[in-house]
């Protein structure tokens, strides 16, 4: 058995919590803030199975003790999330009785490696994976059925504004390792930190690979596409948060810092997260805001997308980083291939990361149409994109359902009634953004998609989101 450094610290504060009154708030913080930001390393390691700071720990904790509030409280549970909980159950029932003769690539296996040979395609079938998943699914349903129930609308406001807090932290960690590994040039002894506070992980992190001349950044994660990820989520909190404190246009110092560091990470995912935010920002502008002169505003916009895009490459050339330059012209240069779906081209093209990601997602989705309604069942369908691999996985029905248990059962909506139609939209949005976001299916039941759920409501709110302190427990809205 050992443990790392972090690890040490981190059941410290999680058994500090557990004494705590009223701990269920800080444990969602806690959680929260662990699924945000931390994916490298492992707490604890017994034998040869390593137990990681998100999903095993917190996650499972805080579920669990979710499960036994609702049973010890007897909370009534809405259909939405009776049928949530069928669609992911029938899916399974079918696949038993009728197997589908659809080609996929194995779980946790990318549509790359087949191609290149190391594995093959495989046929839909029941097997453990089927249930340690569908069993994940389940279980985290009990993290928003109980927090719907007790939260409410100055409880989200707290959570907001203490999250935002740890947030600014985090982002100054992101550019201290900036500053560490591509000023100070001390890349390895950064990698070496990591590994020695976190201990090692599957992928090699640490390795800090060098992108043009600059250093990706990752902070804690896995990669730096998923830390732009993160980044991208930070700066929808922020923007919420700073709505609710009335901020003008809902922009701040920190807002412009997490556009600086989805710049600085040189992840190509960074650019679908920044027109994934700028979407938001622009549906807000324009529907909620409701600027004064809609003509100034569109070509006010339209300049600012303008000069983005005539200073986003100088920055990236000054900085000697020609890769996402790079990454983009192999896809205008090929885009051919993309239109005539010829899989096998993905190996003999020069810079395939791109390629390879969208392929795979055309691959789940060609999947999808084998079973549209109900799905192949989750943890069948592995690709570069989360919401392809959901919608592979559960279907039309299963995605209707999600939307309608997650976004529309949330009493935050009841209560500050964002317009329909905009609330619509920028749930389309963020699955627009995940279509491409390799995250396995995280995106579809981890925590921080409840933190989506929450901004979009203050985002698109039709009420002020200051007049009003109404407890959602004692107001009867379930």
């Amino acid at each position: 058995m050992s443990i790392t450094p972090i690890g040490i610290l981190y059941i410290i504060i999680l058994l500090f919590l557990l004494l705590c009154k009223n701990n269920f708030e800080k444990i969602f913080l806690f959680c929260l803030t662990t699924n945000l930001f931390i994916e490298a390393g492992y707490a604890i390691k017994i034998g040869t199975e390593k137990y990681y700071f998100f999903f095993t720990i917190t996650d499972y904790f805080l579920a669990g003790y979710c499960l036994c509030m609702i049973l010890r409280k007897h909370i009534n549970i809405s259909k939405k999330w009776l049928c949530l909980a069928l669609s992911y159950i029938i899916p399974v029932i079918m696949l038993i009785v009728f197997p589908s003769n659809a080609l996929i690539t194995p779980y946790g296996v990318y549509l790359d490696e087949v191609l290149y040979g190391s594995e093959e395609l495989v046929h839909p079938s029941f097997g453990i994976q089927t249930v340690k998943t569908s069993f994940i699914f389940l279980l985290y349903l009990t993290i928003p059925i109980y927090l719907y129930s007790q939260y409410g609308l100055n409880d989200y406001k707290k959570l907001l504004r203490k999250l935002s807090g740890i947030i600014k932290i985090f982002l100054a960690l992101g550019l201290l390792e900036y500053f560490i590994k591509n000023v100070l040039d001390l890349n390895d002894m950064w990698g070496n930190m990591i590994t020695f506070l976190f201990g090692t992980f599957d992928v090699s992190f640490t390795e800090g690979r060098l992108r043009g001349d600059s250093y990706e950044l990752i902070l804690f994660t896995r990669e730096s596409s998923h830390y732009a990820y993160t980044i991208f989520l930070s700066s929808i909190v922020l923007f919420a948060n700073n709505l609710i404190n009335k901020r003008k246009n809902g922009f701040s110092f920190s807002l412009l810092i997490c556009f600086l560091l989805l710049i600085l990470s040189t992840s190509f995912s960074s650019l679908l997260f920044f027109i994934g935010f700028i979407s938001l920002f622009l549906v807000y502008r324009w529907f909620i805001e409701r600027p004064t002169s809609y003509r100034k505003e569109i070509f006010s916009t339209a300049i600012l997308i303008m000069l983005l895009f005539i200073t986003l490459p100088v920055i990236l050339s000054n900085m000697g980083d020609g890769f996402i330059g790079d990454r983009l012209s192999n896809l205008v240069i090929n885009w051919r291939d993309f239109m005539a779906f010829d899989l096998t081209r993905v190996v003999t093209l020069g810079d395939n990361s791109s390629q390879a990601r969208i392929f795979s997602v055309m691959h789940a989705l060609e999947a999808f149409s084998s079973r549209p309604l109900f799905g192949l069942t989750l943890g069948m369908v592995t690709c570069h994109g989360a919401t392809a691999s959901f919608l592979a996985s559960v279907g039309i029905i299963g995605l209707y359902f999600w939307i309608k248990a997650y976004f529309y059962s949330c009493p935050l909506k009841q209560l500050l009634c964002p317009k329909p139609n905009l609330y619509l939209l920028s749930i389309m949005i963020y699955l627009l953004v995940n279509m491409l976001n390799s995250l396995g299916i995280r995106p579809f039941y981890n925590t921080t998609l409840l933190l989506v759920v929450f901004c979009f409501c203050f985002i698109f709110s039709t009420n002020d989101i200051n007049c009003r302190s109404i407890n959602a427990k004692d107001d009867n809205i379930r």
